[in-house]
């Protein structure tokens, strides 16, 4: 039995050193071309200099009680005052209306409902001021969020400064990396996408533009962190800028100078480049993950994760624990395999192009994971998770597209009084090429309509023609991320 045990660990040993030469060999190749994986090479640079956006009192409001200004977590979590940021809401909640209903969707070619807000807020007088009668629904909203006025205004002057949000980067357990502040932000460009809507329909278009702005602004102000989940949160702030965009173009009341400084704000971003670097600094950080569980077997952090136990159970969970190093530094091999195999041959950032081929390759393997025999709990466990905000950054960069190209539309129709015949028209004066579809490469899709106004659009995620119609996901009211096309049309006059 003595001799069996030690045959038995010089085997384990044998197969560790093994696992280990083979995982450096691994990453020496990937170092050597020019590939970073390690994640402190993500983490964004310190701010320099006393004015820190994310300093500012009403904004560190939003973490200081789980974060102190150097980023180490605080424990247990304390409330220190009120979290003044996360208050800058449209209800108490931040999300009105189910599935957003009274919410604009410029996708599916819907304004705000002003009319609904005016009603809810004359519900709550406790909550926000309301005029004895009702007025003009744009009017009454106004006065309801007037109460955010001076708060906004302290927003829109501290976000001329850098911004860094001071969060735990030297958290040993990446799974317990914490952004405190992320909802906040969002409430915050919810709440000024109405107030846009709202000061469109009452006259006050230069206040409904530097809403619009600062909403651009707040949006960057995560820019740099290197996680999925500030990314997929930027981009929900932006589509808060762009229905406003939308709606005072379906309305024709942005001046030629606005329209310019919007397509300015959306040529700086590039959702392709963003999904390239956020999957590299998300490899790294999950690589980093396994190495956290190989030297300490602490599996409660992870055990958080909504899939722990779908890959996991009690009896891999205890296997892990025991499990040899092998195991682990294989587990790390697999999942960079995974993101060269899968992730990253999604986007070609240079040529602005999607692969559908890649995207349908990502899509089939992730329902295999998920559904099929798990040979490497950990590699597949974390790379099962990517493909739900992978469409996201597609669909993105379209909307992106779609709002510049139909910024130059609107402008050639004030100056030549219609639509042109095809997107051709708007080079060199309007556009410096014309707009090519991020999935396939062809021209978006236009043509004029018989009311006198245009529908254009990208194919979707999917890469198929479906003539311009959305797809709605079954018992909701919002758009579905993986079908369908992606549309930028006016309501009907």
């Amino acid at each position: 039995m003595l001799c069996l045990a030690a045959l038995v660990a010089a085997a384990v040993l044998e197969e560790n050193w093994r696992a280990a030469r083979e995982w450096e060999q691994f990453k020496t190749a990937r170092l050597a071309r020019g590939e970073k994986l390690d994640f402190k090479d993500f983490v964004p640079a310190q701010v320099t200099g006393a004015s820190n956006f994310a300093f500012e009192p009403l904004v560190a409001a939003s973490y200081e009680g789980v974060l102190d200004k150097d980023g180490h977590e605080i424990r247990p979590h304390t409330n220190r005052g009120v979290n003044r940021l996360l208050e800058i809401a449209v209800d108490d909640q931040g999300l009105y209306g189910e599935g957003g209903r009274s919410h604009g969707n410029w996708l599916l070619g819907r304004m705000t409902d002003l009319a609904s807000w005016q009603a809810y807020y004359r519900t709550l007088p406790d909550m926000f001021a309301v005029p004895p009668q009702p007025r003009k629904p744009a009017q009454d909203i106004l006065l309801a969020l007037g109460k955010h006025d001076r708060a906004i205004e302290e927003l829109r002057e501290a976000s001329k400064w850098p911004s860094r949000f001071p969060l735990n980067y030297g958290e040993e357990d990446p799974a317990r990396f914490l952004q405190p502040h992320l909802l906040a932000l969002k409430h915050c460009t919810t709440l000024l996408e109405l107030r846009a809507a709202a000061e469109l329909r009452n006259e006050q278009v230069d206040l409904a533009f530097q809403d619009v702005m600062l909403t651009f602004r707040l949006a960057d102000t995560i820019h740099s962190e290197p996680f999925i989940d500030s990314q997929v949160s930027r981009i929900q702030m932006i589509q808060s800028a762009i229905q406003p965009i939308y709606e005072g173009m379906a309305s024709n009341t942005w001046s030629d100078d606005q329209l310019m400084a919007f397509d300015a704000a959306l040529a700086k971003l590039d959702f392709l480049k963003d999904y390239e670097w956020v999957m590299r600094a998300d490899r790294a950080m999950r690589m980093s993950q396994i190495e956290y569980l190989r030297r300490t077997r602490d599996f409660s952090g992870v055990a958080n994760n909504s899939d722990f136990a779908h890959f996991f159970g009690a009896s891999a969970a205890s296997f892990y624990r025991m499990a040899p190093r092998a195991c682990f530094y294989r587990s790390e091999r697999e999942l960079a395999s995974l993101y060269e195999q899968f992730v990253l041959p999604l986007v070609d950032a240079d040529r602005h192009q999607v692969s559908s081929a890649a995207a349908g390759k990502l899509e089939a393997r992730s329902a295999e994971i998920r559904s099929g025999p798990v040979n490497d709990v950990l590699a597949r466990m974390f790379f099962s998770v990517l493909f739900q905000p992978t469409p996201k950054f597609v669909r993105e960069q379209a909307c992106v597209d779609l709002t510049r190209t139909a910024i130059a539309l609107e402008r050639y129709r004030r100056a030549n009084h219609e639509y042109p015949a095809s997107l051709d028209a708007l080079v060199p004066q309007f556009a410096d090429h014309v707009p090519l579809d991020v999935v396939d490469g062809k021209p978006l899709h236009y043509r004029r309509e018989d009311n006198g106004r245009f529908i254009l659009y990208s194919v979707g995620w999917d890469g198929r023609d479906d003539g311009g119609t959305m797809v709605i996901r079954k018992g909701t009211s919002v758009t579905d991320d993986t079908k369908g096309d992606i549309v930028w049309r006016y309501p009907s006059p």
